[in-house]
């Protein structure tokens, strides 16, 4: 179970198909809101909507399912009683997450049903694959990130079990967890696309939007002794 009680600081390529998103219905009673083209200019609240909603979207699909899905050790015993958009804001709260970090999520989501597509992101694996995936990702990315330990405090599960959940999902990927800047910004705008209540603000777009707007060619590659806290 994952403990979302412990708080000691005192201080929130097109993926659809892979995942098998359903389409989102259109919203007509709102204005959508304008966001910027750019991912690292996105507001973080926006973005971990964007991120949570698609997530939303997917669970509450995949939950009516029949049951005969790939067994993961990211599977609980029960449904956590934290919504994925308050676990993801709690880990944008308190890691101070990066916006490409929190972009990885999806990344690894989509290739990981790429590769098994008998997996099934649901509301018992979602909370755990989120964490595990923001755990890689912020060593891959942050020059600066936390121990695995206070992740793993923040997340609500013990610091064995993520270091266990770490190893799994990067042999799951076939450590295959690299990226750039031009694969996130695809993500993000297929994010947007997908989500009904949100459209790129016309004011800001350019003509050079496949411009990659972060570069990581130079960052040292991700190693498994990363692992150890």
């Amino acid at each position: 179970m994952i403990d979302t009680k412990i708080n000691p600081i005192h201080t929130k390529p097109n993926f659809k198909d892979s995942l098998n998103l359903p389409d989102s219905p259109t919203s007509t009673q709102f204005r959508r809101i304008k966001i910027h083209p750019k991912f690292n200019e996105c507001n973080t609240l926006h973005l971990t909507t964007l991120i949570a909603d698609m997530f939303t979207i997917l669970i509450n699909y995949n939950d009516k399912l029949p049951q005969a899905q790939l067994v993961t050790p990211f599977q609980s015993q029960s449904i956590p009683n934290i919504s994925i958009h308050k676990y993801i804001s709690r880990m944008v709260k308190y890691l101070r997450l990066e916006k490409s970090v929190l972009l990885m999520i999806p990344i690894y989501a989509d290739r990981l049903c790429h590769k098994y597509p008998s997996f099934v992101i649901s509301s018992l694996t979602i909370h755990r694959f989120v964490l595990t995936c923001i755990t890689i990702a912020v060593k891959c990315i942050s020059d600066d990130y936390p121990t695995s330990k206070f992740i793993a405090k923040v997340g609500g599960i013990s610091l064995k079990e993520l270091n266990f959940l770490e190893i799994e999902l990067c042999k799951l990927l076939d450590w295959n967890l690299s990226f750039n800047g031009r694969n996130i910004q695809n993500y993000y705008m297929n994010l947007i696309e997908c989500n009904s209540n949100y459209v790129i603000d016309p004011l800001m777009e350019t003509n050079d939007s496949g411009d990659q707007v972060v570069d990581t060619s130079d960052r040292l590659e991700y190693e498994q002794s990363c692992i150890i806290s």
